[in-house]
């Protein structure tokens, strides 16, 4: 159900991260069974939750670090 996330435990804020498959692969992240047909899947699950998000960072081209900041800027901005 695309709205699962927010029936069953509504969060205070929802921050969507996003990355491309390429960019995963770099970072070492994906597993068997990841391609770009799971991505778009898992896209397709979370269509509801990135329309409805807070805040929405795709973090391509971003270090842990840099996706750190901007989620701390946001947050900090959101109270």
């Amino acid at each position: 159900m695309p709205d699962t996330w927010q029936r069953l435990n509504p969060p205070d804020v929802l921050i969507y991260l996003d990355v491309t498959l390429e960019t995963s692969r770099q970072r070492g992240r994906t597993g068997s069974g990841w391609d770009q047909a799971y991505l778009d899947l898992q896209h397709e699950r979370l269509s509801h939750a990135r329309e409805h998000c807070d805040f929405y960072l795709p973090t391509d081209g971003l270090t842990e670090d840099q996706v750190l900041e901007k989620t701390l800027v946001f947050l900090q901005a959101w109270e």
